[in-house]
C-alpha cells in the first residue's frame, strides 16, 4: 500500500505505455508499478519512484498471456526448457494436467514437475486428470490415478479442478470420475471437459454435471451449442488439429460475444513453438481472421483466467495481481518486446534474459523403460482362418484430418498363417507394446494413411498411456525400432533396413528431455524428414502416430489391449473373416 501511494519506491515501474484494460476494453496511457512480484499501482505514476524503470513509449502493455489447455510433456520438453521457450513469446501462465508423467510415475511424477516449475517464472496451474488411464478399456500404465489421488492433489495450491473430464467417462457413469468431480465441487473447484462431436441431448446430459470448459470442437456449429450452454469454449490451434480458422467464425460470422472464448494450443511441437510462437501466434491468426485486437487479448488473458477462476492471480494488469505483463509493438503483429513475469524482466526481443538449470533427475524418472527384447515374429498377426487372404480393418488416418481415425476395410494376403501388410495399397502394421511391467506382449493391427513404403517409426510419447507405438512396413524394422527405444530410455526413432535414420531421446519418463529447444527442434525436423523419405506424406507423422492410443477420439485406437472401437469401447479383432 505504501508503494501504491508513492510513499515507498517500487521495485519496477513500466512507464509511458498504452495499457489495454481487459476489464473495460479501453486503451489509455498508463504507468505500472510492481513491488514484491505483484502489481502495486496502475495509472499516472509520474511522482512515484522505482529501483528500475522500463520505457514503453509508443508500445502497448498487455497482461501476461494465459494458456488454458496444454499438455506440456507432449512438446517433448521438460518443464524448465518449456518455460525458456514460451516466456519470450509472452506466455506467463499455463494450465496443464501433467497427465503424461502422471501415467508414467503417478502423483509423485506430477508433483515433481510442479515443483520444477517453481524454479522458473512460468506459473503452472494443475487440472488434475479426471482418471488415469484415460483409455477405455483401461490400458496398462505405470501408475493409475483415481479418487484417492484426487483427495490429495485437489488440495494442492496449483489445482484448478478436474481435467480432461471426458464425455465418455461421464455419460457412462464412471464412478471414479464422478467421485472426483464431486470432490472438486466440495473443494470449490470445477470439472473441465473433453467432448468432441458432442451435441444435442447428449451434450445437455453431459453438461448437467457442471462441466466448465471444452477444447474439442470441430466446427463452429458444435462450438456454438456449447457456448450457448454456458461452456467456456477453447478454440484449439495445433499442428495436428488446426481448428482456429473454422471455430473463429463464431465471432466473425455469428457475431457472438467472445468473453467466454479462449485460445489454446493443446498439443504442440518445439518446431511450431520456436518458428511460429505460442499464444502470440494464435493472437496474430485471430486478428488476421477479422477478430478485433481487444477481443483477442481478452481471449488469451482474462477469459482463460476467469474460466479457471484464477483471475485474482493472473489475466489482468491490476493492483494485487501477480506482476505478469507483456509489452508489444502493436496489436496486429503482437511482436513481443519485453516480458515481465512475477515482477522481473525475464525476456526481451524474443530472448530469455535469465538462465534456468533443470533439476537433477532421480533414477525413478529416468529408468522407466521396463521392456524385454521384442522379436519380429511376436509382432506378426496370425490368421485364424484357413484361407490365403482375409478381410481386415485398417485404421485410416486422413491426410486432411489426421487427428481422427476412421475405418477402412481391406483385403490382405496370408502366408504361413501370418497376415501380411501391403504397403502398395497403403496398409501397414501398427503395434502397441506395454513398457512398464517387463512382460508386455505386442498387439498388432493395420493402419492406412502413413504411406510408408519401407522401414518403421516408433515412439514412447503416446498419450494417453505412453506405451510404445510402432508403425511399419517391415516387422524386422519394427522390432529393431522398439528395442532401440528401450536402449535409449524412450523417445522417437525412424528405422530402415535395421539402421537408425533419425532419433530423439526422451529420457525423462520416456516422454521428455532437458535438451535445449534448438536441439530438439533440429531432431524433430530430421525425424519428419526421415519419415517422409520412407514415403509418409502426413504433416506431422509422429504426432499422428502418438495419438493412436487415445480412445476418447473417434473412431479407432490401438492400445496394449488391442484394436479398440472407440464407439463401443470394446477391443475387437482387426480380422473380419476370410476373403472371397
Amino acid at each position: 500500500m505504501e508503494v501504491a501511494q508513492g510513499e515507498r519506491p517500487a521495485d519496477l515501474i513500466v512507464r509511458n505505455g498504452k495499457l489495454l484494460n481487459v476489464f473495460t476494453r479501453e486503451i489509455y496511457q498508463a504507468d505500472v508499478a510492481v513491488f514484491g512480484g505483484r502489481f502495486a499501482a496502475v495509472g499516472d505514476l509520474s511522482h512515484h519512484k522505482a529501483s528500475r524503470e522500463i520505457d514503453a513509449t509508443g508500445m502497448y502493455i498487455l497482461p501476461g498471456f494465459v494458456e488454458p489447455h496444454i499438455h506440456v510433456e507432449v512438446s517433448k520438453l521438460s518443464v524448465t526448457r518449456f518455460a525458456e521457450l514460451v516466456l519470450p513469446h509472452g506466455t506467463t501462465a499455463v494450465v496443464t494436467g501433467f497427465d503424461q508423467i502422471g501415467a508414467v510415475a503417478g502423483l509423485k511424477g506430477i508433483r515433481s514437475f510442479l515443483d520444477e516449475a517453481k524454479a522458473t517464472h512460468l506459473k503452472v496451474f494443475l487440472g488434475v486428470p479426471s482418471k488415469l488411464p484415460y483409455t477405455t478399456p483401461p490400458s496398462t500404465i505405470g501408475s493409475g490415478l483415481g479418487p484417492s489421488e484426487h483427495a490429495e492433489a485437489q488440495r494442492w495450491e496449483e489445482s484448478v479442478g478436474t481435467w480432461e473430464t471426458t464425455s465418455d467417462f461421464v455419460l457412462m457413469g464412471d464412478e471414479d470420475v464422478l467421485r472426483a468431480m464431486d470432490m472438486a465441487f466440495e473443494n470449490r473447484l470445477l470439472p473441465h471437459g473433453h467432448c468432441p462431436l458432442l451435441t444435442g441431448d447428449k451434450l445437455q446430459a453431459y453438461l448437467t454435471t457442471g462441466i466448465r470448459s471444452d477444447h474439442e470442437s470441430l466446427s463452429k456449429e458444435e462450438a456454438l451449442q456449447k457456448l450457448r450452454s454456458g461452456v467456456y469454449v477453447m478454440i484449439r490451434e495445433t499442428p495436428l488439429a488446426p481448428n482456429l480458422e473454422q471455430d473463429i467464425k463464431l465471432i466473425t460470422e455469428n457475431g457472438v460475444d467472445p468473453r467466454r472464448i479462449c485460445l489454446c494450443t493443446d498439443d504442440t511441437t518445439v518446431t511450431a513453438l520456436a518458428e511460429n510462437g505460442h499464444l502470440d501466434n494464435l493472437a496474430r491468426k485471430a486478428v488476421q481472421h477479422g477478430v478485433s485486437p481487444v477481443d483477442v487479448v481478452q481471449m488469451i488473458t482474462i477469459n482463460p483466467a476467469e474460466a479457471y477462476r484464477i483471475d485474482h492471480l493472473v489475466g489482468s494488469v491490476s493492483a494485487g495481481r501477480i506482476a505478469d505483463l507483456v509489452v508489444v509493438e502493436d496489436l496486429s503483429g503482437f511482436r513481443v518486446k519485453k516480458v515481465v513475469a512475477s515482477g522481473q524482466l525475464v525476456a526481451e526481443d524474443g530472448s530469455m534474459l535469465l538462465k534456468y538449470s533443470p533439476p537433477e533427475r532421480p533414477p525413478w524418472l529416468l529408468n522407466t523403460m521396463r521392456l524385454r527384447e521384442i522379436k519380429a515374429e511376436e509382432l506378426a498377426l496370425r490368421s485364424p482362418f484357413s484361407s490365403d487372404a482375409v478381410r481386415a480393418i485398417s485404421i485410416y488416418v486422413d491426410q486432411d484430418n489426421d487427428f481422427y481415425r476412421f475405418r477402412r476395410e481391406v483385403k490382405l494376403k496370408v502366408e504361413d498363417g501370418v497376415v501380411l501388410a501391403d504397403p502398395s495399397q497403403d496398409v501397414l502394421y501398427v503395434s502397441a507394446v506395454e513398457r512398464y511391467s517387463g512382460q508386455g506382449m505386442p498387439k498388432t493391427a493395420f493402419i492406412s494413411g502413413f504411406h510408408l513404403r519401407r522401414g518403421a517409426m516408433a515412439t514412447t510419447l503416446t498419450p494417453d498411456d505412453d506405451n510404445v507405438i510402432c508403425v511399419g512396413a517391415d516387422l524386422r524394422d519394427m522390432a529393431f525400432a522398439i528395442n532401440h527405444l528401450t536402449r535409449m530410455g524412450g523417445g522417437h526413432v525412424v528405422v530402415d533396413g535395421l539402421s537408425v535414420k533419425a532419433e530423439l531421446a526422451l529420457p525423462i519418463g520416456g516422454i521428455c528431455t532437458d535438451a535445449r529447444p534448438e536441439e530438439v527442434k533440429d531432431k524433430e525436423k530430421r525425424l519428419k524428414e526421415a519419415a517422409w523419405e520412407l514415403g509418409s506424406d502426413l504433416r506431422e507423422p509422429f504426432m499422428a502416430m502418438a495419438f493412436l492410443p487415445i480412445t476418447a477420439i473417434p473412431q479407432y485406437a490401438i492400445t496394449d489391449k488391442g484394436l479398440v472401437d472407440c464407439s463401443s469401447k470394446r477391443v475387437i479383432s482387426p480380422l473380419l473373416g476370410p476373403a472371397d
